[in-house]
């Protein structure tokens, strides 16, 4: 070959494809799981946005509410007028399950804001799993991943 004649030879091209590759492949992964935790995130902001809602409609409407969870269905609704009316009904993210702790069905706020039954369940994900509790007395439910 000429001295003139420029480019890259086989071996080259070879070694940075493959670093491209490597790297392409890295980055496949990483954003997976920053997908699969903002579902995460997602599905419990909603949750907690839900609750809070029952909690503030229960004190200002003065009215009951109560969140039931359908575990076999994989979802949860909020309740008025008994079990007559459905306010909202909300999808677990598949392959989540419920489960019930010492929480015990509906969760229902008093007209003062307290829970009627304090307690824990917990949402578990394939990577996670996210206990929430609603203690005693006017304090809002908390989420801790273990």
């Amino acid at each position: 070959m000429n001295k003139k004649d420029e480019g890259f030879t086989l071996i080259e091209m070879m070694i940075t494809l493959s670093i491209f590759g490597v790297l392409l492949s890295c980055t496949i992964l990483l954003t997976d799981r920053l997908f699969v935790r903002a579902q995460e995130d997602l599905f419990l902001k909603q949750f907690y946005e839900d609750v809070l809602f029952m909690q503030q409609e229960t004190m200002t409407k003065q009215k009951r509410y109560e969140l039931v969870f359908f575990e076999s269905q994989g979802e949860y609704r909020i309740f008025t007028e008994g079990y007559t009316k459905v306010l909202l009904s909300r999808s677990v993210p598949s392959r989540w399950s419920i489960k019930m702790w010492t929480l015990e069905d509906p969760i229902e706020f008093k007209f003062d804001g307290q829970t009627v039954h304090p307690g824990k369940f917990a949402f578990k994900s394939p990577h996670s799993t996210f206990l929430i509790t609603f203690p005693f007395g006017k304090a809002r439910f908390y989420v801790t991943e273990q």
